[in-house]
């Protein structure tokens, strides 16, 4: 309700009534984001939280704005019109959001908003009192916000464009089968050797692992050791012990994700895997399910997605609609980065700072695998 307040300006109204009318020549998101940054500043004096929002509905087509003193004027504008026809009802949803926005896990905005706004506006950056923890627990918050609004917008939509694409599986299964089906697998390719015998007991040692609680954890073990079973094993334990809600797997080259991807598939089903890398290949997939299949690759809707790591570090940096539909369901999940020694150095800080934020605050657990002991 919130995000489309601008639609009901008249300008939009005569455009969509307006055969003839032009996509994207009437704005929407950044009208209705100033009526609702205005609106909530007469309720609340929660700044920060009120400019965020504000980012969030502004971009919410065309990605998030930097937070700049000429975006902040842009939400100073007044739609008269607009403000008569929208702003009760704005004021009253923003009224019922308070009690939820107020929150405890929110306490970090409601400290900053005594002071941030106003060293920001006069270029003070230095002076806001914020550890670089901080900084990027706000930044993913953002993002989060607006992957979760991407992602609902664009799904209730889809009935409009493509009835097939608005299907959710109904039926998933749970780890605990997963985990069935893959020690019934793994049984059908053990042999009575002592090599055989050892890589099964590195399995259930990494298994036994995933029932603690601990939420990074790394696996190093020699080239021809098993990696990949060893990975799953401990993913699927602590998946089922700790209710999480997906492994997403990122590799450094794209042959592995082909690998993994067809091992997954064959493992727990093609229906239950999520394929988002470049070299996806769907020209053996009837033609009316490639685009529902494009669109679970842009959601990360299934339990298992395989992935590069470019992808994974594009979308938790990025600031478009598309790259962070998916990022809202990185939450709760268990992210399994595959040869992580070779995370390029110059980036290594900033990923490491967000990765923490996601273990804290996110409930993610993270899987390093290595062959190379660092």
């Amino acid at each position: 309700r919130l995000h489309d307040s601008g639609k009901m300006s008249d300008e939009f109204q005569s455009y969509i009534r307006d055969p003839q009318g032009k996509r994207g020549t009437v704005r929407h998101a950044l009208p209705g984001a100033a009526l609702v940054w205005q609106s909530r500043l007469k309720q609340s004096k929660q700044y920060l939280l009120s400019l965020l929002l504000a980012n969030v509905i502004a971009g919410h087509h065309r990605g998030l704005y930097d937070q700049t003193v000429s975006f902040f004027r842009s939400l100073q504008t007044t739609d008269d019109a607009l403000r008569s026809k929208a702003g009760e009802e704005v004021d009253q949803v923003i009224a019922s959001l308070d009690e939820s926005l107020s929150s405890d896990n929110l306490k970090l905005l409601n400290r900053w908003t005594t002071h941030y706004l106003s060293h920001w506006m006069r270029g003070e950056l230095e002076k806001i009192d914020v550890t670089l923890f901080e900084k990027v627990s706000l930044e993913t918050f953002t993002r989060m916000a607006l992957s979760i609004l991407v992602d609902a917008d664009w799904s209730d939509a889809s009935p409009f464009q493509n009835e097939e694409s608005a299907i959710e599986s109904e039926n998933t299964p749970s780890f605990a089968e997963f985990q069935k089906k893959f020690q019934t697998y793994r049984s059908s390719l053990e042999r009575p050797t002592k090599r055989s015998k050892e890589l099964t007991r590195l399995q259930l040692m990494c298994e036994e692992k995933g029932r603690e609680s601990e939420r990074a954890v790394e696996l190093v073990l020699p080239t021809g050791y098993g990696k990949t079973f060893a990975s799953l094993s401990y993913a699927l334990e602590h998946a089922k012990s700790y209710q999480k809600k997906r492994i997403i797997t990122a590799l450094p080259l794209q042959n592995l994700t082909i690998e993994i991807s067809a091992l997954y598939k064959k493992i727990f089903g093609e229906e239950y895997v999520i394929e988002d890398y470049s070299v996806v290949d769907h020209r053996e997939v009837r033609e009316d399910k490639r685009e529902r299949l494009a669109i679970e690759r842009d959601r990360w809707n299934r339990p298992f997605v395989v992935t590069t790591t470019v992808q994974l570090f594009e979308s938790l940096f990025s600031n478009r609609p598309r790259a962070l539909r998916k990022l809202h369901r990185m939450a709760g999940s268990i992210i399994i980065l595959d040869e992580y020694h070779l995370l390029p150095m110059h980036l290594l800080e900033p990923i490491l700072r967000q990765l923490d934020v996601l273990q804290d605050q996110y409930d993610v657990t993270f899987l390093f695998i290595s062959a190379t002991n660092l």
